[in-house]
């Protein structure tokens, strides 16, 4: 017998002997096969869809709109009132945001204060206050505020001396075009007591 036919012979015998001890095998590796496909399909999707709804999120905060305060100014400045009458500010706000915010509520104050400290300025149980229906992302629009009562002659002295300010500040509460709710903080304070114009406090303000 040729070396060659003795190769052929082995290798059917191999090749009988695999058939006759290892066909049981077939079935489970298919099982096994279609399982793993399965299970990476599911992982690859679960995986997708949390991408996707990331990048969904992720859109709609770089898009969304932004209500912030752009100034405020004194109908007459606090040295020309003196004890007279009360204090009106007209407050003038903006969307900063890229696109249009709706559904807006003002919840503005105006008092005097000695600093703008948290514990000097409360923003909870502020009057709510009717903004706009829908403001496009760039468009202003304003707000009158005012103190409830007129200064006293000694809070005028404080005024006078530099120890009392008056701030504005307050929240804006509204929905984005995804029906997104969102609150931004502001805070402004008078340029002096005669002055009517106002600079933005060193803190309580929500910027863009």
């Amino acid at each position: 017998m040729t070396t060659r036919r003795r190769f052929r012979t082995r290798l059917k015998k191999a090749q009988d002997w695999t058939k006759k001890n290892l066909d049981w095998l077939n079935p489970w590796l298919v099982a096994l096969f279609t399982g793993l496909i399965f299970i990476t399909t599911v992982v690859y999707t679960v995986v997708s869809l949390r991408q996707y709804r990331e990048a969904i999120k992720t859109r709609e905060i770089e898009t969304r709109a932004f209500i912030t305060i752009k100034s405020a100014k004194l109908k007459k400045t606090i040295n020309d009132i003196g004890t007279k009458e009360r204090v009106e500010v007209a407050a003038d706000f903006i969307n900063t945001g890229r696109s249009p915010a709706k559904n807006i509520s003002m919840r503005v104050a105006a008092d005097f204060h000695e600093s703008d400290a948290p514990e000097q300025l409360v923003y909870r149980g502020l009057l709510s206050q009717p903004g706009q229906g829908v403001v496009a992302n760039g468009r202003d629009f304003s707000v009158p505020t005012w103190r409830e009562y007129a200064l006293t002659e000694p809070e005028l002295q404080l005024v006078r001396q530099g120890k009392f300010k008056l701030y504005v500040w307050g929240t804006a509460d509204y929905d984005d075009m995804f029906d997104n709710h969102w609150t931004t903080k502001f805070c402004v304070v008078s340029d002096g007591i005669d002055s009517l114009e106002f600079g933005f406090c060193t803190k309580g303000n929500d910027f863009k």
